[in-house]
């Protein structure tokens, strides 16, 4: 990226191309909502992310239909929200380390969030998992445009019972 950055801005030019053909056989195919996952544009910093990551995400989002609803997540979100949000998603994920409502007010009613329960909270499951998954409920009250999520994926060793707990909590929240 730093050492050859046209060659990079080609691939990023190939890659978003491609994202953008994949997610619009997506919708054509009836998916309601297409969610891109850049796991690891947290770990630039705001000028590397700027420079190399921005136009290219943008590309795909201006891309795709204004109909469906498009969710940004990267990792390692604080920080960098406004940036990612330069990308012009409906919904910005969010990981479990960056804070609902600092988030919220930072971007205002612009952008949905999408967030944060921690995936290692959601595999140890039990009262831990549950304190964790109402104080992002209550953290997230009055937000209009709210999902609740993990803050990353489902760890490959988490118990299927713990999930179905976070539904029945998610579910059985009065908004």
């Amino acid at each position: 990226m730093k050492e050859d950055p046209e060659s990079f801005d080609r691939i990023m030019n190939i890659a978003s191309k491609l994202i953008l053909d994949y997610l619009n056989s997506q919708i054509r195919a009836g998916v309601n909502v297409v969610q891109i996952f850049d796991s690891w544009a947290g770990l630039l910093e705001k000028g590397e992310y700027e420079r190399f990551v921005l136009e290219p995400t943008k590309k795909i989002i201006l891309g795709l239909p204004k109909s469906v609803p498009k969710i940004y997540f990267s990792a390692k979100t604080e920080g960098m929200l406004e940036s990612f949000a330069k990308a012009g998603p409906d919904f910005l994920s969010i990981d479990s380390y960056t804070q609902i409502r600092e988030s919220y007010y930072k971007l205002g009613e612009r952008f949905g969030l999408q967030g944060n329960l921690s995936p290692e909270a959601a595999r140890r499951g039990g009262p831990e998992m549950e304190k964790a998954a109402f104080s992002i409920l209550k953290e997230a009250d009055g937000i209009s445009r709210f999902i609740f999520n993990l803050g990353h994926g489902v760890l490959r060793d988490t118990p299927p019972d713990n999930l179905k707990r976070i539904v029945e909590i998610v579910k059985g929240h009065r908004i």
